[in-house]
């Protein structure tokens, strides 16, 4: 199991840097254009999903579908959704005055937007949440393929402050992919998050933290606790679901352990066993 999540791991980290010096050979990185911009994300993230689907296929012999419910459109979850991953990041905010600042820079223009508030946050959420908890999910618990996507997320977006952020944001995400059984959620989630960010970005508020953004300290004070309340709710609640499902799970292959035993006894001695271990009788 160690391997094969390890394996998982190890495939997406060189999928991803194959195909960036690929698209560095190919496409002019240099090009500030929107859309360069928009072409160079797709391009990465189009070729790294069909190399993990690929990679899925042949290492597990099977693609595990897209969870796809409807479940996931509803708009009392979409939500809630949007006002933990807002909780998070004003929680969040004290610690970008410790961290090395984004100094990254975006064009303007229509294909950017289309790159952040289209081809990312689908394409993202396909890899990571669709892709990637499925694969993980064939040697871990749930919480733990969580986790894990959650951490690769963060590690994709590089920046410190950003990747602390997109980890929180991940196992967010992560959470309600998993438990709304649906691919819609996260990718609403993540659109507006990417929309919330490109407007911040566009308003030149980017660089301004959360305090700075509230003039009043005490309007801040305020803001802040609720902000914290509610993350701290949304955690524990993630934490007990995850729990739960982590026990089912643990059950679940228990359960599918003494089955097989149970078979390779009958098997190898000829007696017919319950699953209790106790001898059965064929009726005469």
């Amino acid at each position: 199991r160690l391997l094969h999540t390890f394996g998982t791991v190890a495939i997406y980290v060189l999928l991803y840097v194959v195909v960036s010096l690929l698209v560095g050979a190919f496409v002019d990185i240099s090009d500030q254009s929107d859309f360069g911009f928009m072409l160079i994300n797709l391009t990465v993230v189009v070729f790294v999903y069909v190399g993990l689907t690929i990679y899925e296929r042949l290492v597990y012999g099977r693609s595990v579908r897209i969870m796809t419910s409807r479940r996931g459109l509803e708009p009392i979850t979409v939500l809630w959704g949007v006002i933990l991953l807002v909780s998070t990041s004003i929680v969040t905010s004290p610690l970008e005055g410790f961290l090395p600042p984004d100094n990254r820079v975006f064009p303007d223009g229509g294909w950017t937007l289309l790159a952040t508030i289209g081809v990312a946050p689908i394409f993202e959420e396909l890899i990571f949440r669709g892709r990637l908890i499925s694969m993980f999910r064939q040697t871990c618990s749930p919480s733990g393929a969580i986790l894990l996507s959650a951490a690769l997320f963060a590690v994709a977006h590089g920046n410190f402050i950003v990747a602390l952020n997109a980890f929180i944001a991940g196992v967010i995400l992560g959470y309600f992919y998993f438990m709304r059984g649906s691919i819609f959620t996260p990718m609403i989630l993540h659109i507006c998050n990417n929309a919330l960010a490109y407007a911040m970005m566009e308003l030149s508020y980017q660089e301004m933290s959360a305090y700075e953004l509230i003039t009043s300290s005490k309007a801040f004070v305020v803001v802040y606790v609720v902000a914290a309340a509610i993350t701290i709710v949304g955690l524990i609640h993630i934490i007990n679901t995850l729990s739960r499902a982590d026990y089912r799970t643990m059950r679940l292959e228990q359960r599918e352990v003494e089955i097989d035993r149970q078979m390779e006894d009958i098997e190898s001695t000829g007696v017919n066993v319950d699953l209790n271990g106790e001898e059965v009788k064929d009726a005469d």
